[in-house]
């Protein structure tokens, strides 16, 4: 036991995944645990690299936050009998703490038609993780139609970064 556990992210720039990295520290630090942490910079070539360099550290498990999914890096790893979490992503061949994007941008869209808003509006943030973007849009364009609102495609608005970005979009 080297008491260190890997995080990978795929973007700290990113205010959630820069959060998540905050309170994995704290957790684990409170557990004795120390954190590295390797950003790849949304370069899903990096992963492995990344990876690479944890397991020489002997890590004792990885956070993988925003992967890419490459089963190549998973294989190594299990290889190594290292312990793997995906957090804020889904895996079917991992253990995975996630977020149901279908069932969150229900949530949200029909708190908004019961409100009795008619004109909803997608805004998109560009650092988010294109998989996640992706699922969250098409939740968006689903739960619209099945709530009798066509999604208009002059209605996805690419926010601006920063603390302003959603209030640009607005």
């Amino acid at each position: 036991r080297t008491n260190l556990i890997g995080v990978l992210v795929g973007d700290l720039a990113n205010d959630f995944n820069a959060e998540l990295v905050k309170r994995i520290e704290q957790h684990a630090s409170a557990a004795g645990y120390i954190t590295l942490v390797c950003n790849t910079g949304g370069h899903a070539e990096r992963e492995g690299s990344r990876i690479e360099a944890l397991l020489e550290q002997r890590v004792d498990g990885i956070a993988l936050l925003d992967f890419t999914g490459d089963r190549a890096v998973l294989s190594q790893l299990l290889g190594e009998r290292v312990p793997v979490a995906m957090v804020s992503c889904w895996s079917e061949y991992a253990d995975c703490v996630a977020v149901d994007d279908m069932v969150g941008v229900g949530l949200a869209v029909q708190h908004l038609v019961e409100l009795g808003h008619r004109r909803i509006a997608y805004a998109v943030d560009p650092l988010m993780e294109a998989t996640t973007r992706h699922s969250r849009a098409e939740a968006f364009d689903r739960v619209m139609l099945r709530s009798g609102l066509p999604p208009r495609s002059e209605w996805t608005v690419l926010c601006g970064t920063g603390d302003d970005g959603g209030d640009d979009a607005a």
